[in-house]
């Protein structure tokens, strides 16, 4: 995998625009090496003797600038119908909107590289954040648990961790990279976890969730109005992170908290400090402003209505 600079998410068109660029080229290379005259045109559904003609066909690298109009029209039309342009279309919405996938991973990760090993040479390059899209996949299908294949971890042929979790959350590289020195994402083996990544994900707001999945069963911290539902939540969240979740670790984050002090959370007691509550949230991989929120709609409601009273005033 070649190293990416400036590295990107490209819109539904830009995709597209690299992938039948690149295509194309790749086609015309092959029919002028390889003597196979037809190919770019059956390709491209494009009628070359009648329509076509003496347009460009048969140069190894075409100049689309000098193409008319109604020529680059009539192939992009016949490569969106095309069965590879679907594959792709499809594992776009999926990678970058979380919407359902309709293709097997393995179909993913074995067709779709191969694809782009013939169109992509020194000829007919691809945009190389097309690869991206790859990791991105892979990503979700991991945090998604459809992998299926008894292991969590990256398949580093296809992508850098780094880049692509800093790609779905939408934030900068050094952000993730310092979370990972956190730990933020590692597993008893010591390698890239998808639970432990879909966790801290899960709190970033440029994250876009996977839509096809129910998220009925969860706890929407701006719905938890009464102390009882508050406990509820922590123990969900505990619940939630299993091992992840170190009652050691989090006593030792601020000098209120003890051994009671996860029980008491449980159990919908706040007695601690309010700068406490943005440990917590970090401890349970919870936003923190929302969190924050949260508390003090719960247990500070006179210094929430003192705050927001000078904020309307």
């Amino acid at each position: 995998m070649a190293k990416r600079e400036n590295s990107r998410l490209l819109s539904k068109e830009e995709l597209f625009g690299s992938l039948f660029f690149s295509a194309f080229a790749s086609c015309n290379i092959m029919e002028h090496y390889l003597d196979s005259d037809g190919l770019t045109a059956k390709t491209f559904g494009l009628d070359v003797e009648n329509k076509y003609k003496d347009e460009i066909f048969g140069f190894q690298q075409p100049n689309f600038n000098d193409w008319p109009d109604e020529l680059l029209a009539d192939a992009k039309a016949h490569y969106r119908e095309s069965y590879i342009w679907k594959f792709f279309d499809n594992v776009y919405d999926y990678a970058i909107s979380g919407l359902e996938p309709k293709w097997h991973w393995t179909e993913v990760f074995d067709e779709l590289p191969v694809y782009l090993q013939l169109i992509d040479s020194d000829y007919s390059r691809v945009d190389p954040n097309v690869y991206n899209l790859l990791g991105l996949a892979y990503l979700r299908y991991g945090i998604d648990d459809l992998l299926h294949h008894g292991s969590s971890y990256f398949d580093y042929k296809i992508c850098d961790p780094i880049e692509i979790i800093a790609l779905m959350a939408k934030l900068d590289q050094r952000t993730v990279k310092n979370a990972q020195s956190e730990g933020a994402f590692k597993s008893e083996a010591d390698d890239f976890d998808f639970q432990a990544i879909k966790i801290w994900l899960s709190t970033k707001k440029g994250f876009v969730k996977s839509q096809w999945i129910s998220t009925t069963d969860e706890i929407d911290l701006k719905e938890v109005n009464s102390s009882k539902r508050f406990g509820e939540l922590i123990s969900k969240q505990i619940e939630y992170l299993g091992n992840l979740f170190n009652p050691k670790v989090f006593i030792s984050k601020h000098y209120s908290f003890d051994k009671n002090t996860v029980l008491k959370l449980q159990q919908g007691i706040f007695d601690l400090p309010l700068s406490a509550a943005t440990i917590i949230a970090n401890q349970l991989s919870l936003d923190e402003r929302e969190f924050l929120n949260c508390v003090m709609r719960i247990f500070f409601p006179y210094e929430l209505s003192i705050i927001q009273g000078g904020s309307n005033g």
